[in-house]
């Protein structure tokens, strides 16, 4: 009898071009038989039911837009003219996709296989040359270097199978249910939660609802934070985003060059939030003037992580830690009971390793059921005339904000943390000090170009004792 296992799956679900953000999902979402299937192998599993998805759409289908395209009807199969919607379709080769997997791991082990070392070199060089031509779109999948190691020897071992069960000729054949039989007998079923995230610059792969309640959370942030967090300064973004891009592709940091105040200037003239319009009940977002772009990267990964842990919550999940790049949300505690603790990156010594204790300011935090989120201005800039020029700008002076080195938010919701650490990023001292103070839950941390440390009255009965 098929036996049933439930596992809590948040993935990125097909978000190609993802902007800035990957989500750190679980080590394992189960097991089918006596095979782990890691999240790497699901997500790879669900990018390939996506892309065969994609193969069977019509002209008039674009799969580019994921979010559509998932509600779209697809035809499955030209000769009967059987139909499925494109979500349900994927769903389905999803699991297929991963018993598949299974299956030929548990048939070749049982069968005593062995990959030789050349197989497993012949299998680790596909997986290479598959993440130099495709790696961004692997990346943006959640899919890593490990997990298509990991796919390209099951398909070497698919290929052994087949000498091993039918003999080098053919030569020892057996039924075809006896090869298959793992897959009635031993699978035991996955199911699995798909929370569609979104592209930061263009919600491609958000639902409507999530669209439209990020950015009237960042609408509410913006009145919160007196405009210093305004999602409708992409225009300016986008020039500062062009100069940063310019400066990286030279070789000689002497042919940087800035933005003049003008060309800023002129942007801005396209930058009142007031001209993005929010119909609710229509789930539909307008911008009133043509040349206004909008830029949620200071909002988006927050909302995105917060989401992601309210839909595991509601489906039972008591014990987690999601880490994306500078934000950490903890659900619940340790499952010894403990509490979850994070750590806040020195600004004046940062590392791209967390794992490098010099790395680390202060003391760890406790954090259950909180977000901590930090901004800071030294992984993303460039450099003029020795002079660093950092990616938070300033809404009111269109530059890189000048205040602070790194700003840190500690409270129970990811997407205003996140919010908050712009909009303060962007603020003197005080104004920032007397925002906090006025928000329930809230505490921060400044950390200033004189290599001083200022802190809310509530930061440190956080502080890990």
């Amino acid at each position: 009898m098929k036996k049933k296992l439930i596992a809590l799956v948040c993935a990125l679900a097909l978000a190609v071009g993802l902007v800035g953000c990957s989500l750190s999902t679980p080590d394992s979402v189960g097991t089918i038989g006596d095979v782990d299937i890691p999240s790497g192998l699901y997500l790879l599993a669900q990018f390939d039911a996506y892309q065969t998805a994609a193969d069977l759409a019509s002209d008039e289908q674009d799969a580019s837009k994921v979010s559509s395209f998932l509600k779209a009807t697809i035809t499955v199969d030209d000769a009967t003219g059987e139909t499925a919607v494109v979500s349900d379709y994927v769903a389905q080769k999803t699991l297929e996709n991963l018993e598949s997997y299974a299956a030929i791991e548990t048939r070749f082990d049982a069968l005593g296989g062995v990959l030789t070392p050349d197989e497993e070199t012949q299998a680790d060089s596909y997986a290479s040359q598959l993440m130099e031509q495709n790696g961004d779109l692997y990346k943006a999948n959640g899919i890593g270097l490990d997990t298509l190691k990991r796919f390209e020897r099951i398909l070497i071992k698919s290929n052994d199978l087949l000498e091993m069960c039918y003999g080098t000729d053919g030569e020892t054949p057996v039924s075809d249910a006896e090869l298959t039989s793992h897959l009635e007998d031993d699978m035991v079923y996955i199911r699995y939660t798909v929370i569609p995230l979104y592209n930061t610059s263009t919600f491609a792969f958000a639902d409507d609802d999530q669209s439209t309640q990020m950015l009237e959370l960042a609408q509410t942030m913006y009145d919160t934070t007196g405009g210093k967090l305004n999602i409708a300064l992409g225009s300016v973004l986008n020039i500062w985003h062009n100069y940063r891009e310019a400066a990286e592709s030279h070789q000689n940091e002497a042919d940087n060059t800035l933005p003049t105040q003008e060309e800023l200037e002129a942007a801005a003239q396209h930058c009142d939030i007031n001209d993005l319009v929010i119909d609710e009940k229509a789930k539909t977002v307008y911008l009133s003037d043509p040349e206004m772009s909008l830029d949620v990267g200071s909002v988006g990964k927050g909302y995105a992580v917060e989401m992601v842990c309210r839909a595991a919550e509601a489906r039972g999940l008591t014990s987690a830690l999601v880490s994306v790049g500078g934000n950490l949300r903890a659900i619940g505690t340790k499952p010894d009971g403990s509490q979850w603790t994070g750590g806040v990156e020195d600004p004046w010594n940062a590392s791209e390793v967390y794992t490098n204790t010099n790395s680390i300011f202060g003391s760890p935090i406790n954090m259950s059921d909180l977000a901590l989120v930090t901004s800071g201005d030294y992984q993303r800039y460039f450099v003029v005339d020795g002079k660093r020029y950092h990616h938070i700008i300033d809404p009111d002076t269109l530059w890189p904000a000048a205040y602070y080195n790194g700003v840190t938010v500690l409270c129970p919701d990811s997407g205003m943390a996140d919010c908050l650490t712009t909009a303060l990023f962007c603020m003197p001292l005080e104004e920032g000090q007397k925002l906090v103070e006025s928000l329930d839950g809230v505490e921060a941390m400044w950390c200033t170009p004189d290599k001083q440390a200022t802190t809310s009255s509530g930061w440190d009965s956080h502080l890990k004792k």
